[in-house]
């Protein structure tokens, strides 16, 4: 018997922050992201039909794993140099016309690297409790990664809304790093044994308010608060209900 599909919404992250200047209604700028089995499926060469050589994609192990995993690509070709060799004063700057803006919000984890926070944000939700695993491109090879790698994380997106943001753990302190038109950012994979329905919705005036008000948490509860005690504040006060109801009002799919 098929198992019911675990539905994920997603949308890009719009913003009512003054600061964050290419956040707003720039839903143009977001493609659909891609399904990584499907995609290999593609890719894979012309004797993929032939039942006498095996692939991993007929193993159950991988090609389950690759089934509820989705890429996504950047819309256009982005271009920064940097400078971090003073810490107090790091300097990025744009060299191609297109670009999302960007912030230094961490310090770098690795000795002589530098960490960028760009403007690429989405945010995903489930009706149902499910955390997926954002990390570097499975099974592509984006050339960004010559000069660093996205940062990995994880949260359960029925408890918690907030966007995932595109940052880069680049390998030097002083350089630059290109992303071109149509490569793979990042990869999030959903571990389930269900299958996964992706629904894409747009974030209205309430849901921008929702997940701004998850951002800010810190604000009020403190900067080192843990991801159980938010889970518990996010749903003793409704927030998922509320979440899911403006969702539904919201879908483009």
């Amino acid at each position: 018997m098929a198992k019911k599909p675990l539905v994920i919404y997603w949308s890009p992250y719009s913003s009512a922050r003054t600061s964050e200047p290419l956040v707003g209604e720039y839903n143009l700028l977001y493609p659909d992201p891609e399904n990584v089995y499907s995609s290999l499926v593609r890719r894979m060469p012309e004797s993929k039909n032939d039942r006498s050589i095996q692939t991993y994609m007929s193993c159950p192990a991988a090609s389950a794993r690759l089934k509820n995993m989705w890429v996504f690509k950047a819309p256009f070709t982005m271009e920064y140099g940097y400078d971090f060799s003073d810490p107090d004063n790091p300097q990025v700057w744009n060299i191609t016309e297109g670009y999302f803006s960007w912030r230094v919000n961490r310090k770098s984890v690795i000795e002589g690297g530098a960490i960028i926070s760009l403007s690429i944000k989405h945010m995903l939700f489930s009706e149902e409790s499910i955390t997926p695993l954002f990390g570097p491109p499975v099974m592509f090879k984006p050339k960004y990664m010559n000069y660093g790698t996205s940062i990995p994380g994880a949260f359960d997106i029925s408890k918690w809304f907030r966007p995932h943001v595109f940052e880069v753990q680049l390998w030097e302190k002083v350089g630059t790093f290109k992303i071109e038109e149509g490569e793979p950012l990042f990869t999030v994979e959903f571990i389930t044994d269900r299958p996964i329905q992706i629904k894409r919705f747009a974030m209205s005036k309430a849901l921008i308010e929702y997940a701004d008000s998850c951002v800010d948490s810190h604000k009020y509860f403190g900067r080192w608060l843990g991801l159980a005690k938010k889970y518990d504040i996010f749903t003793k006060s409704k927030m998922d209900k509320l979440v899911l109801k403006e969702i539904q009002n919201n879908l483009v799919d």
